[in-house]
Protein backbone atom coordinates (compact mmCIF):
# COMPACT_ATOMS: atom_id res chain seq x y z
CA UNK A 1 0.00 0.00 0.00
CA UNK A 2 1.18 3.45 -0.76
CA UNK A 3 -0.29 6.10 2.23
CA UNK A 4 -1.25 5.07 5.65
CA UNK A 5 -4.15 3.58 6.34
CA UNK A 6 -6.25 4.77 9.09
CA UNK A 7 -8.15 1.24 9.54
CA UNK A 8 -7.61 -2.34 8.48
CA UNK A 9 -9.43 -5.16 8.90
CA UNK A 10 -8.04 -8.37 6.21
CA UNK A 11 -9.50 -11.61 7.50
CA UNK A 12 -6.61 -13.43 5.00
CA UNK A 13 -7.07 -16.47 3.53
CA UNK A 14 -5.48 -16.38 0.00
CA UNK A 15 -3.28 -19.18 0.28
CA UNK A 16 -5.91 -21.82 2.23
CA UNK A 17 -9.88 -20.76 1.59
CA UNK A 18 -12.39 -21.48 4.14
CA UNK A 19 -14.87 -23.88 2.86
CA UNK A 20 -18.37 -22.97 3.16
CA UNK A 21 -20.66 -26.10 1.57
CA UNK A 22 -18.65 -25.82 -1.61
CA UNK A 23 -18.33 -21.91 -1.65
CA UNK A 24 -14.57 -20.62 -0.87
CA UNK A 25 -14.14 -17.44 1.11
CA UNK A 26 -10.44 -16.17 0.23
CA UNK A 27 -10.61 -12.43 1.69
CA UNK A 28 -12.96 -10.51 4.01
CA UNK A 29 -12.39 -7.32 5.87
CA UNK A 30 -13.08 -3.40 5.34
CA UNK A 31 -9.96 -0.55 4.64
CA UNK A 32 -10.38 2.93 5.79
CA UNK A 33 -7.72 4.78 3.43
CA UNK A 34 -5.66 7.28 3.95
CA UNK A 35 -5.70 10.88 1.82
CA UNK A 36 -4.71 9.97 -1.17
CA UNK A 37 -3.80 6.34 -0.34
CA UNK A 38 -3.12 3.43 -3.14
CA UNK A 39 -3.43 -0.29 -2.82
CA UNK A 40 -0.73 -0.43 -5.74
CA UNK A 41 -1.19 -3.19 -8.64
CA UNK A 42 -1.74 -6.91 -7.73
CA UNK A 43 -3.25 -9.65 -9.49
CA UNK A 44 -6.43 -11.53 -8.57
CA UNK A 45 -5.34 -15.45 -8.68
CA UNK A 46 -8.48 -17.85 -9.16
CA UNK A 47 -11.41 -15.58 -6.97
CA UNK A 48 -14.05 -12.49 -8.10
CA UNK A 49 -13.79 -9.58 -5.56
CA UNK A 50 -16.29 -7.60 -4.40
CA UNK A 51 -15.17 -3.76 -4.02
CA UNK A 52 -18.07 -2.35 -1.99
CA UNK A 53 -17.35 1.79 -1.33
CA UNK A 54 -18.82 3.00 1.98
CA UNK A 55 -17.42 5.98 2.32
CA UNK A 56 -15.78 9.19 0.82
CA UNK A 57 -14.64 8.77 -3.07
CA UNK A 58 -11.85 7.29 -5.20
CA UNK A 59 -11.40 5.10 -8.10
CA UNK A 60 -10.78 1.00 -8.33
CA UNK A 61 -8.36 -0.24 -11.40
CA UNK A 62 -8.55 -3.56 -13.89
CA UNK A 63 -5.50 -4.01 -15.81
CA UNK A 64 -5.24 -0.08 -15.77
CA UNK A 65 -8.79 1.05 -16.18
CA UNK A 66 -9.70 3.43 -13.49
CA UNK A 67 -13.82 3.36 -13.08
CA UNK A 68 -14.71 5.83 -9.98
CA UNK A 69 -16.28 4.98 -7.31
CA UNK A 70 -18.52 6.66 -4.42
CA UNK A 71 -20.82 5.49 -1.48
CA UNK A 72 -23.09 2.88 -2.17
CA UNK A 73 -21.52 1.62 -5.00
CA UNK A 74 -20.11 -1.80 -5.49
CA UNK A 75 -17.24 -2.88 -8.26
CA UNK A 76 -17.01 -6.80 -9.15
CA UNK A 77 -13.14 -7.79 -10.34
CA UNK A 78 -12.80 -11.12 -11.89
CA UNK A 79 -10.12 -13.98 -11.44
CA UNK A 80 -6.96 -12.83 -13.27
CA UNK A 81 -7.66 -8.97 -13.17
CA UNK A 82 -4.69 -6.92 -12.03
CA UNK A 83 -6.12 -4.79 -9.49
CA UNK A 84 -5.60 -1.87 -7.94
CA UNK A 85 -7.54 1.46 -6.34
CA UNK A 86 -7.05 4.91 -5.34
CA UNK A 87 -8.07 7.17 -2.97
CA UNK A 88 -9.44 10.52 -3.05
CA UNK A 89 -7.16 13.42 -1.55
CA UNK A 90 -9.70 15.20 -0.42
CA UNK A 91 -12.40 12.60 0.55
CA UNK A 92 -11.02 9.40 1.62
CA UNK A 93 -12.08 6.24 0.61
CA UNK A 94 -13.87 3.41 3.22
CA UNK A 95 -14.51 0.12 1.81
CA UNK A 96 -15.09 -3.23 2.29
CA UNK A 97 -13.78 -6.47 0.09
CA UNK A 98 -14.88 -9.60 -0.76
CA UNK A 99 -13.04 -12.37 -2.40
CA UNK A 100 -14.33 -15.79 -3.29
CA UNK A 101 -15.05 -18.47 -5.72
CA UNK A 102 -16.89 -21.29 -6.18
CA UNK A 103 -17.10 -25.03 -8.25
CA UNK A 104 -20.61 -25.22 -7.35
CA UNK A 105 -23.16 -25.84 -10.65
CA UNK A 106 -24.50 -23.62 -11.79
CA UNK A 107 -22.84 -20.80 -10.26
CA UNK A 108 -19.74 -21.69 -11.45
CA UNK A 109 -21.15 -21.51 -15.16
CA UNK A 110 -22.82 -18.21 -14.60
CA UNK A 111 -20.12 -16.53 -12.99
CA UNK A 112 -17.88 -17.51 -16.13
CA UNK A 113 -20.67 -15.79 -18.21
CA UNK A 114 -20.16 -13.29 -16.61
CA UNK A 115 -16.21 -12.94 -17.62
CA UNK A 116 -17.13 -13.59 -21.17
CA UNK A 117 -19.79 -10.72 -21.15
CA UNK A 118 -18.49 -7.81 -18.82
CA UNK A 119 -15.98 -5.24 -19.61
CA UNK A 120 -14.02 -3.41 -16.85
CA UNK A 121 -16.52 -0.35 -17.35
CA UNK A 122 -19.21 -2.68 -17.06
CA UNK A 123 -18.83 -3.94 -13.49
CA UNK A 124 -20.09 -1.22 -11.11
CA UNK A 125 -23.35 -1.81 -9.77
CA UNK A 126 -25.22 -1.04 -6.36
CA UNK A 127 -27.08 -3.34 -3.97
CA UNK A 128 -27.44 -2.78 -0.80
CA UNK A 129 -28.57 -6.55 -0.10
CA UNK A 130 -25.20 -7.17 -1.01
CA UNK A 131 -23.56 -4.47 1.51
CA UNK A 132 -25.58 -6.35 4.48
CA UNK A 133 -24.52 -9.63 3.49
CA UNK A 134 -20.52 -8.95 2.87
CA UNK A 135 -20.75 -6.97 7.16
CA UNK A 136 -23.09 -10.01 8.19
CA UNK A 137 -20.32 -12.53 6.68
CA UNK A 138 -17.22 -10.22 8.45
CA UNK A 139 -18.52 -11.09 12.15
CA UNK A 140 -19.57 -14.99 10.74
CA UNK A 141 -16.57 -15.89 9.96
CA UNK A 142 -15.16 -15.03 13.39
CA UNK A 143 -17.13 -17.46 15.54
CA UNK A 144 -16.36 -20.46 16.25
CA UNK A 145 -20.21 -21.58 16.86
CA UNK A 146 -21.94 -24.90 15.45
CA UNK A 147 -23.41 -22.84 12.69
CA UNK A 148 -20.69 -21.09 11.11
CA UNK A 149 -20.51 -23.03 8.01
CA UNK A 150 -24.14 -23.16 7.58
CA UNK A 151 -24.45 -19.73 7.88
CA UNK A 152 -21.14 -18.40 5.98
CA UNK A 153 -22.48 -21.01 2.93
CA UNK A 154 -26.06 -19.10 3.31
CA UNK A 155 -24.44 -15.83 3.18
CA UNK A 156 -22.00 -16.34 0.70
CA UNK A 157 -24.67 -18.04 -1.63
CA UNK A 158 -26.95 -14.93 -1.02
CA UNK A 159 -24.58 -12.79 -1.83
CA UNK A 160 -23.59 -14.56 -5.29
CA UNK A 161 -27.35 -14.67 -6.37
CA UNK A 162 -27.47 -11.35 -5.95
CA UNK A 163 -24.87 -10.42 -8.38
CA UNK A 164 -25.95 -12.80 -11.22
CA UNK A 165 -29.84 -11.21 -10.69
CA UNK A 166 -28.21 -7.77 -10.65
CA UNK A 167 -25.91 -8.16 -14.10
CA UNK A 168 -28.87 -10.53 -15.28
CA UNK A 169 -30.79 -7.61 -15.46
CA UNK A 170 -28.44 -5.92 -18.22
CA UNK A 171 -28.19 -9.16 -20.32
CA UNK A 172 -30.02 -8.69 -23.90
CA UNK A 173 -31.28 -12.34 -23.30
CA UNK A 174 -33.54 -13.54 -20.83
CA UNK A 175 -33.54 -17.32 -19.38
CA UNK A 176 -34.24 -19.44 -15.97
CA UNK A 177 -31.32 -19.95 -13.72
CA UNK A 178 -28.90 -22.53 -14.88
CA UNK A 179 -30.55 -22.74 -18.08
CA UNK A 180 -29.67 -22.10 -21.55
CA UNK A 181 -30.76 -18.80 -22.79
CA UNK A 182 -32.63 -17.68 -25.73
CA UNK A 183 -30.73 -16.34 -28.99
CA UNK A 184 -32.87 -12.85 -28.88
CA UNK A 185 -35.83 -11.18 -26.32
CA UNK A 186 -39.08 -9.79 -27.26
CA UNK A 187 -39.63 -6.41 -27.11
CA UNK A 188 -41.59 -6.78 -23.71
CA UNK A 189 -38.45 -8.80 -22.36
CA UNK A 190 -36.04 -6.33 -23.14
CA UNK A 191 -38.27 -3.00 -21.74
CA UNK A 192 -38.63 -5.05 -18.80
CA UNK A 193 -34.66 -5.72 -18.62
CA UNK A 194 -34.19 -1.89 -19.55
CA UNK A 195 -36.47 -0.72 -16.27
CA UNK A 196 -34.64 -2.91 -14.25
CA UNK A 197 -31.37 -2.27 -14.94
CA UNK A 198 -32.41 1.60 -14.19
CA UNK A 199 -33.65 0.47 -11.22
CA UNK A 200 -30.95 -1.62 -9.92
CA UNK A 201 -28.23 0.87 -11.34
CA UNK A 202 -29.79 4.07 -10.39
CA UNK A 203 -26.74 5.14 -8.36
CA UNK A 204 -23.89 3.96 -10.61
CA UNK A 205 -25.76 4.65 -14.01
CA UNK A 206 -23.34 7.84 -15.22
CA UNK A 207 -26.29 7.96 -18.55
CA UNK A 208 -28.17 6.46 -20.74
CA UNK A 209 -26.36 5.63 -23.96
CA UNK A 210 -24.78 2.88 -21.14
CA UNK A 211 -28.19 0.99 -22.14
CA UNK A 212 -26.36 0.27 -26.00
CA UNK A 213 -23.11 -0.83 -24.89
CA UNK A 214 -24.99 -3.27 -22.34
CA UNK A 215 -27.59 -4.87 -24.51
CA UNK A 216 -25.66 -4.82 -27.92
CA UNK A 217 -28.55 -2.46 -29.69
CA UNK A 218 -28.35 1.05 -30.59
CA UNK A 219 -29.69 3.45 -28.18
CA UNK A 220 -32.20 5.19 -30.91
CA UNK A 221 -33.98 1.57 -31.53
CA UNK A 222 -33.74 1.14 -27.76
CA UNK A 223 -35.21 4.46 -27.43
CA UNK A 224 -38.24 3.77 -30.28
CA UNK A 225 -39.13 0.56 -28.73
CA UNK A 226 -39.48 1.99 -24.59
CA UNK A 227 -41.72 4.59 -26.15
CA UNK A 228 -44.14 2.09 -27.90
CA UNK A 229 -44.34 -0.42 -25.58
CA UNK A 230 -44.37 1.77 -22.55
CA UNK A 231 -45.93 4.76 -24.04
CA UNK A 232 -43.05 6.42 -21.87
CA UNK A 233 -39.95 7.82 -22.88
CA UNK A 234 -36.49 6.45 -21.65
CA UNK A 235 -35.48 9.33 -20.21
CA UNK A 236 -38.39 10.42 -18.26
CA UNK A 237 -38.54 7.08 -17.18
CA UNK A 238 -35.24 7.48 -15.64
CA UNK A 239 -35.72 10.75 -14.77
CA UNK A 240 -38.52 8.94 -12.50
CA UNK A 241 -36.05 6.50 -11.09
CA UNK A 242 -33.75 9.13 -9.93
CA UNK A 243 -35.84 11.20 -7.85
CA UNK A 244 -37.95 8.32 -6.17
CA UNK A 245 -34.28 6.96 -5.24
CA UNK A 246 -33.33 10.20 -3.65
CA UNK A 247 -36.91 10.54 -1.99
CA UNK A 248 -36.10 7.53 -0.19
CA UNK A 249 -32.97 8.82 0.47
CA UNK A 250 -34.31 11.53 2.16
CA UNK A 251 -36.78 9.99 3.94
CA UNK A 252 -35.08 6.92 4.96
CA UNK A 253 -31.64 7.70 5.10
CA UNK A 254 -32.12 11.20 6.57
CA UNK A 255 -29.60 12.11 3.89
CA UNK A 256 -29.31 15.98 2.81
CA UNK A 257 -30.97 17.00 -0.38
CA UNK A 258 -27.03 17.91 -1.46
CA UNK A 259 -25.94 14.39 -0.89
CA UNK A 260 -29.07 12.89 -2.10
CA UNK A 261 -28.79 14.56 -5.57
CA UNK A 262 -24.95 13.85 -5.61
CA UNK A 263 -25.84 10.61 -5.19
CA UNK A 264 -28.37 10.14 -7.99
CA UNK A 265 -25.85 11.65 -10.55
CA UNK A 266 -27.32 15.48 -10.60
CA UNK A 267 -24.93 17.98 -11.93
CA UNK A 268 -25.64 20.73 -9.43
CA UNK A 269 -28.28 21.28 -6.57
CA UNK A 270 -30.51 23.59 -8.23
CA UNK A 271 -31.50 21.39 -10.88
CA UNK A 272 -31.94 18.63 -8.60
CA UNK A 273 -34.27 21.07 -6.06
CA UNK A 274 -36.19 22.07 -9.74
CA UNK A 275 -36.61 18.58 -10.87
CA UNK A 276 -37.82 17.42 -7.30
CA UNK A 277 -40.24 20.53 -6.82
CA UNK A 278 -41.92 19.62 -10.37
CA UNK A 279 -42.13 16.18 -9.15
CA UNK A 280 -43.85 16.43 -6.05
CA UNK A 281 -44.71 20.01 -5.19
CA UNK A 282 -42.30 20.31 -2.50
CA UNK A 283 -38.21 21.35 -2.68
CA UNK A 284 -36.05 18.87 -1.31
CA UNK A 285 -34.62 20.83 1.37
CA UNK A 286 -37.97 21.66 2.72
CA UNK A 287 -38.61 17.55 2.55
CA UNK A 288 -35.18 17.47 4.07
CA UNK A 289 -36.02 20.19 6.89
CA UNK A 290 -39.69 17.95 7.53
CA UNK A 291 -38.16 14.67 8.34
CA UNK A 292 -35.16 15.90 10.09
CA UNK A 293 -37.71 17.35 12.58
CA UNK A 294 -39.64 13.84 12.79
Amino acid sequence: MLGEAKYHLNQNHVHEPIDFEGFRLHQIGRLHCGSGMEVANHRHDDWFEITAATEGNGEVFTDGCGTHVRPGDLYLSFPGDVHAIRSSKSDPLKYDFFSFNTSLSPYKEELEALMHRLSPEMRLFSDRRINACIEQLTVTVEKNGRYVTLLGAALIREILLYILEDFDRTAPEAAPFGAARSTKPSAKELCFQLMNYIQTHIFTMKNLSELAALTGYNYSYLSTLFKTCTSQTLRSYYSEKRLEAAKTLLKEEHMTAARAAELVGYASASAFGKAYKARYGISPLEKEAEHASE
